[in-house]
């Protein structure tokens, strides 16, 4: 995936994967008289994104959260929970749930604690990230592992064989 400015414009993105559609309903609704910042909260809240979060969240089969709600319970009433999700985003009155904590074993002893949110939560977080990666996903230094998803394993993987090799 990658990210760079059109040619004569340094306000328009260009995107190819997975958010390249997210990223031409930005630059389609990008326009003098709304804020970058509206436009933004538009596109995740909007009920496409929404629901291509959830799908991503689904994919990923997590442990439920606080209110112990599966993936499977949550999607039963997706078609209920999305248009009020959305409305709320854009109200700006959504508010996150409480986190639910476990402890996992570290593997030199001892335990690490593990916030686990509530499935709306994940999609929301979803949401967000799939919008705002192509804005920061550019500016990640190329040794970062946290940059392109698709690359984490590999660049992981080369960094430690490089950083063996100065040594």
């Amino acid at each position: 995936m990658t990210a760079k400015p059109e040619e004569g414009s340094s306000s328009m993105l260009q995107m190819d994967g997975p958010s390249a559609e997210l990223v031409e309903e930005l630059n389609d609704k990008a326009s003098l008289t709304s804020p970058k910042s509206a436009v933004i909260m538009e596109v995740i809240a909007s009920e496409r994104n929404l629901r291509a979060a959830f799908q991503e969240v689904k994919e990923n089969n997590g442990a439920p959260g606080i209110d112990r709600q599966s993936v499977e319970e949550v999607s039963h009433r997706l078609s209920e929970l999305i248009p009020e999700l959305s409305k709320a985003l854009q109200e700006e009155t959504y508010r996150p749930g409480a986190v639910r904590r476990v402890w996992i074993p570290k593997s030199g002893g001892g335990q690490r604690g593990l916030g686990i949110p509530n499935v709306v939560d994940r999609m929301v977080q979803q949401a967000v990230y799939r919008v705002m990666l192509p804005f920061y996903d550019p500016t990640f230094h190329e040794s970062s592992h946290g940059s392109e998803e698709t690359y984490r394993g590999r660049i992981s993987v080369c960094g430690g064989y490089r950083f063996r090799e100065v040594l």
